[in-house]
């Protein structure tokens, strides 16, 4: 999906840190996955969501940043003669609110698992 776009040129996901994000949330999916499957069989996966969180949420700054970065694109491009706008496009907006989203619940996953294992 795209990023941003520039006059008619559009930046996508894949163009730039669009390929680490998709490498950290894929790492956290199958951190939290593998999680999951200890919790199955009875072995504590406090490690596996604490990683996942890890990476989830250096997803989740990523994206962040990214976005900051285009709107203030956005606001330095103007001149008195030729304004350019950057937008931020769906893309890019998607993308950092799932990754908050996703931040947010494997961090809440490892303090529950960190607190059960912490009991037993």
């Amino acid at each position: 999906m795209p990023w941003a776009r520039v006059l008619f040129i559009t930046v996508n996901g894949t163009d730039g840190d669009g390929v680490i994000t998709a490498l950290t949330s894929g790492t956290a999916l199958i951190l939290v996955f593998a999680g999951e499957r200890r919790t199955v069989a009875n072995r504590k996966p406090f490690g596996m969501f604490a990683w996942g969180a890890v990476a989830a949420t250096l997803t989740a700054l990523i994206y962040t940043y990214d976005f900051a970065n285009v709107n203030s694109l956005s606001n330095e491009t103007s001149d008195e003669v030729f304004e350019v706008s950057v937008q931020p496009q769906f893309g890019l907006i998607v993308g950092m609110l799932g990754a908050i989203v996703s931040a947010v619940v494997t961090i809440q996953l490892a303090i529950r698992h960190r607190d059960r294992s912490s009991r037993t």
